[in-house]
C-alpha cells in the first residue's frame, strides 16, 4: 500500500510521460492500494494522475480531497480494477478532466470537473469519459463547461460498444454550461440510472443510442 497526504506533483515537463504522478507497474507486478489525500497534481505538461493497467495489476486506487488542475493532458486517467474519488476537483485540464476506461468499478462522489478541454484547440471530447467499465457510479458530481467560449466539449460520455455490460448510476449530479451534449450515452449493453440530477444550459441534454 502507498500513501500520500497533502503532497504536490507539479510541473512535470522534459521526461516522458510528462505525468504528475504515474503507477504504471511492469509485467509481472501489481499496485494494491495507492491512496492520495488532501494532494495537488498541477501544471504537468501531461496527465495530472495516471494509473493504468498495461503490463501489471492495478486495483484499490483512492483520491479524497486532491486537486488536479491546469495540467496539459487529462486530470486523472484511470485504467484500474477498483477506483474511488471523493471530494476532488478536476479543472483547467488540456484534455478530459477524468478519462476512466477498461474499469471494473467506478466511483465519484462530491466533486467538481470544470472547463477541461477548453485551451486545446483540437478537442472535442468530454469532461468526463467513461469507457468500456463494468460499474460505474457518479454521486453528487457537478460537471461544467465553458460555454461562454464557444467550445464543442461534451459533459459526461459513457460508452459500453466493446460488448461488455455496463451498469451507469448517476445520482444527486448536475451538468451545466456545457456547449454540446450533456450526458451521452453509447452502447446497447449499457444501462442507465438517472435520478435526483439537473442537466440544463447545455446545447443538447441527454443523448442515448445502442
Amino acid at each position: 500500500n502507498t500513501r500520500c497526504i497533502r503532497s504536490k506533483f507539479t510541473n512535470a515537463n522534459g521526461t516522458s510521460p510528462e505525468f504528475g504522478v504515474d503507477i504504471e507497474p511492469n509485467s509481472g507486478e501489481y499496485v494494491d492500494g495507492a491512496y492520495f489525500d488532501h494532494c495537488e497534481f498541477s501544471g504537468n505538461a501531461g496527465n495530472g494522475i495516471s494509473a493504468f493497467i498495461t503490463h501489471g495489476s492495478v486495483s484499490n486506487i483512492e483520491l479524497n480531497g486532491c486537486k488536479s488542475i491546469n495540467n496539459g493532458a487529462v486530470g486523472f486517467f484511470g485504467g484500474v480494477s477498483v477506483c474511488r474519488v471523493t471530494s476532488s476537483e478536476f479543472t483547467g485540464n488540456g484534455r478530459e478532466g477524468v478519462w476512466a476506461q477498461t474499469l471494473d468499478d467506478l466511483t465519484l462522489s462530491d466533486c467538481l470537473i470544470e472547463n477541461n478541454g477548453l485551451q486545446t484547440p483540437s478537442f472535442t471530447g468530454a469532461e468526463v469519459y467513461i469507457q468500456s467499465c463494468l460499474d460505474a457510479k457518479l454521486i453528487g458530481t457537478r460537471i461544467r463547461g465553458g460555454a461562454n467560449v464557444g467550445r464543442a466539449v461534451g459533459g459526461l460520455f459513457v460508452s459500453a460498444n466493446d460488448g461488455r455490460s455496463l451498469d451507469v448510476l448517476i445520482s444527486g449530479c448536475s451538468v451545466s454550461g456545457i456547449n454540446s451534449y450533456g450526458v451521452s450515452l453509447q452502447g446497447a449493453k449499457l444501462r442507465a440510472t438517472i435520478k435526483g440530477s439537473v442537466i440544463e444550459d447545455t446545447a443538447s441534454d441527454c443523448l442515448a443510442s445502442d
